[in-house]
C-alpha cells in the first residue's frame, strides 16, 4: 500500500513602490553630460539638455492626449513622404531664430545633417547607416552622405568621386566656412541626384536608398537636431573625424 503526499507552495506578491503610496519619488540622473552637441552626445543625461536647447524638423508628440510614437510639426511646417517611404520632403518654418537670434535657413538644415555624418562620430553612422549613407563606401575613411561626391564633382569639375582627399578639402572648407550666398556652395546643396538636397528656399528633401516608414521617428530624436553653422564655426569649424571644442 503507498500513500501519497501533498505538498502546497504559497507564493507572494511583490510589487515595487513606496511604503506609503501618497510619497513622491524622483528617480533622475545623478551625473552630468558628457556632451552639448547633439552630434556627439551619446550619454543619457545628455538627452535632456539637447531636447531643452535644439529642436528637430518633426518632434515626438508629448501631449497629454498624444501617442508619443507620433510625430508632430517641429521646424517643419509640414512635409511630403513619396515613393512608397523613400523620399521626405520638408516645408521649413518662418520666422525661426536661433537663441543667438541667428535666422533659420532650409542651408541650415542641410548643414546640420551633413555635418552629423561628417564628424565621424557614433552618433551619425549608428543612425542614418543604409538610409543616407551607403557603408559599403567607409573604407574611404570618411562618414558620406550619398550622392554628395558626385555633387561636388559636377559643380566644381574636381574629380571628387575617384579622389577623397578632393572631397574632403571641399568639405573642410565649405562647411567650416559655410555661406549659402555663395553660388558654388549653394549649387552642391541644390544638386538633386543625392541624400540630402535643398530644393528651395524653403523647402528641404531627404532621400534614403531604402524604403523606411519609420524615418520620421528616427530624425525626431536629438539626433536630427538643427544646428546654427555660425555658432559651430566659432568652435572650431568642421573637420573630417573630428568633434568639435
Amino acid at each position: 500500500m503507498t500513500t501519497g503526499s501533498t505538498t502546497t507552495t504559497s507564493s507572494t506578491v511583490f510589487r515595487l513602490g513606496p511604503s506609503n503610496t501618497s510619497e513622491f519619488v524622483d528617480d533622475s540622473f545623478t551625473y552630468t553630460p558628457d556632451a552639448l552637441d547633439p552630434a556627439t552626445g551619446f550619454y543619457g543625461a545628455d538627452i535632456a539638455v539637447f531636447f531643452n536647447v535644439f529642436q528637430q524638423l518633426v518632434e515626438f508628440n508629448a501631449t497629454p492626449s498624444g501617442t508619443p510614437t507620433t510625430v508632430v510639426p517641429g521646424l517643419t511646417t509640414n512635409w511630403t513622404i513619396t515613393d512608397n517611404y523613400k523620399t521626405y520632403i520638408f516645408r521649413i518654418r518662418p520666422n525661426v531664430t536661433f537663441s543667438n537670434g541667428d535666422p533659420l535657413t532650409v542651408y541650415d538644415v542641410w548643414f546640420s545633417f551633413v555635418r552629423e555624418l561628417y564628424l565621424g562620430q557614433a552618433v551619425g553612422i549608428s543612425n542614418y547607416a543604409e538610409l543616407t549613407v551607403n557603408t559599403s563606401t567607409l573604407s574611404t575613411g570618411l562618414i558620406l552622405p550619398w550622392g554628395i561626391r558626385h555633387a561636388i564633382q559636377e559643380v566644381t569639375g574636381l574629380p571628387a568621386t575617384t579622389n577623397i582627399n578632393i572631397t574632403e578639402s571641399v568639405l573642410n572648407n565649405m562647411l567650416s566656412n559655410f555661406n549659402p550666398d555663395n553660388s558654388t556652395q549653394r549649387a552642391i546643396m541644390s544638386y538633386p541626384d543625392q541624400a540630402y538636397v535643398v530644393l528651395n528656399s524653403t523647402s528641404f528633401e531627404i532621400n534614403l536608398l531604402v524604403h523606411y516608414k519609420f524615418f520620421l521617428q528616427d530624425i525626431a530624436a536629438w539626433w536630427g537636431a538643427i544646428v546654427d553653422p555660425a555658432y559651430v564655426d566659432a568652435h572650431g569649424g568642421v573637420q573630417a573625424n573630428t568633434a568639435n571644442s
